[in-house]
């Protein structure tokens, strides 16, 4: 059976994000030949691409779902849609969120009796798995708990098509929009995480090599399956260095997804464009003299 792979998109200026949602599912199409893909997009977002996005995204795509949704296009209609998603789609499906490239197919993700799946959750700041700081106090304000076994990151989430998940969807919903109403803030990961406890579904973690946070360290390439690139936000990132950027501004430009230059980086799990202006970055993949070369500049 062919593995499903779903991406959400929602934003005020779609044609600036639906190219690195397009390069991301082109990714998931080369690793995994046979794989289905979905982009759910809000109605808004889907009527303003230009037709060369439009037909890109219909040909990339196995199937374009548009939601009408009760919020605008941007950040709070794509969280609408991504804690919706499981009602939304028939099978079981790996979200990958659009600022991820896959490496390798995930396959250890589908497979096994579990019904969610995903990896601790990582930043520039907490390398290790983590309780986020700041959402302690409204963990503590809205009666949740946090998990014995950790929090952890929505951006690459595997969802079983069964009653346990469907249900643990169902309540991820509606707590995303208690934490929205009682905090004004829009994140997903809160609500996803306060359920893992008391949940109906089971969760079973996974390797960083599924979700490899390269933002938080760029380390965490090595033998990554999918990268998460974190293009929002986080300190190290010029996305003008990432692949994921380059691949989709050149699809954009030329019309066609450079798959030499992705396939060049794939075999070396490299997900940047070289040189960049990190250290670290240099030293993770390999490009020893380009890190020289600045440790020296900064002499």
């Amino acid at each position: 059976m062919a593995r499903l792979y779903v991406q959400v998109l929602s934003e005020v200026t779609p044609e600036q994000f639906i190219w690195i949602a397009l390069s991301s599912a082109m990714s998931a199409r080369v690793c995994d030949p046979d794989a289905h893909t979905v982009l759910l997009i809000d109605a808004v977002s889907l009527r303003c691409l230009p037709q060369p996005a439009r037909q890109a995204t219909e040909a990339t795509f196995s199937k374009v779902i548009a939601v009408e949704v009760p919020y605008q296009p941007g950040a709070l209609a794509s969280r609408h849609l991504k804690t919706s998603m499981r009602s939304l789609v028939s099978g079981d499906f790996l979200f990958l969120d659009i600022d991820t490239l896959m490496f390798a197919t995930p396959l250890e993700m589908f497979s096994g009796d579990h019904d969610l799946g995903a990896a601790h959750d990582r930043n520039h700041k907490m390398l290790r798995p983590h309780k986020p700081s700041w959402v302690v106090a409204h963990y503590q304000a809205l009666g949740w708990d946090f998990a014995k076994i950790g929090y952890f990151n929505t951006g690459v989430l595997f969802m079983r098509d069964n009653a346990r998940t469907r249900e643990y969807s169902t309540q991820w919903h509606e707590r995303w929009n208690h934490f929205l109403k009682s905090t004004g803030k829009h994140q997903d990961q809160p609500s996803f995480n306060s359920l893992i406890s008391s949940g109906p579904a089971r969760l079973k973690p996974f390797s960083l090599r599924y979700n490899a946070m390269v933002n938080a360290l760029p380390f965490f390439c090595w033998k990554a399956h999918i990268v998460h690139y974190f293009l929002l936000g986080g300190r190290r990132l010029n996305p003008a260095d990432s692949l994921l950027s380059s691949l989709a501004n050149e699809w954009r430009e030329s019309g066609s997804f450079n798959l030499g230059l992705f396939e060049a980086h794939r075999r070396q799990r490299d997900p940047w464009m070289h040189p960049t202006n990190s250290i670290q970055i240099e030293l993770a993949c390999g490009h020893f003299q380009n890190a020289v070369k600045l440790v020296i500049s900064r002499l």
